[in-house]
């Protein structure tokens, strides 16, 4: 493994941690109430942007139909864990910058994500419920967070009050700093700035 790759392989580890203690953390909310509302009770402690509608957008299956819309435009079959993961990698770096990713680097940052999964010894067959509540937690932060970045597409203050929530929560539950990572036809690469500066 070179440096880049090890680079690559850190950050991935530091990443779904971040994001495996968030939706961890939240998973235990009663269900009872439905849903959306279960999920809308969880959002604090998943992100810091403000989503005044979350119960009605996953009640109404609006969560779902913008999940397999995104799904179908990026070329992923929808259908575990992977794409989840990709999908919510994809949305932070979406909502960061103001622009959509292309089916090229998203298909690398899920070829990316598949490998990093592979290497997870037992982790998919160790608990499939939890698995799948986990990929769960990860389609409705990634379609909620997506929503959010189309309504405000255009509007400046808005979307730059969005980046920077984004970053920091990023940043917060990862340790990974978006503004220094690119995502290329291989997935997400360190920024140049970024390995300039670690190298001086």
């Amino acid at each position: 493994m070179d440096a880049g790759e090890h680079d690559q392989q850190a950050f991935l580890e530091a990443y779904n941690a971040g994001m495996q203690s968030v939706a961890g953390s939240t998973s235990s909310a009663s269900a009872d109430k439905g849903e959306g509302a279960a999920f809308s009770a969880q959002w604090p402690g998943l992100s810091s942007v403000r989503i005044g509608d979350l119960s009605q957008f996953v009640d109404s299956g609006d969560a779902d139909a913008w999940l397999q819309a995104r799904y179908r435009a990026l070329g992923y079959p929808g259908t575990d864990i992977v794409d989840a993961n990709a999908l919510l990698f994809l949305v932070h770096w979406e909502a960061f910058h103001g622009v959509r990713a292309t089916r090229s680097q998203a298909a690398g940052l899920r070829e990316q994500m598949a490998a990093h999964w592979a290497r997870q010894e037992g982790a998919q067959a160790a608990d499939e419920q939890a698995l799948a509540n986990r990929q769960r937690i990860y389609e409705l932060v990634a379609a909620a967070l997506g929503r959010e970045a189309d309504r405000v597409q255009g509007q400046t203050g808005a979307q730059a009050a969005l980046s920077q929530a984004i970053r920091q929560d990023f940043q917060r539950q990862t340790g990974n700093d978006l503004a220094t990572i690119e995502l290329t036809g291989a997935g997400f690469q360190a920024s140049q700035d970024a390995v300039s500066q670690g190298g001086s």
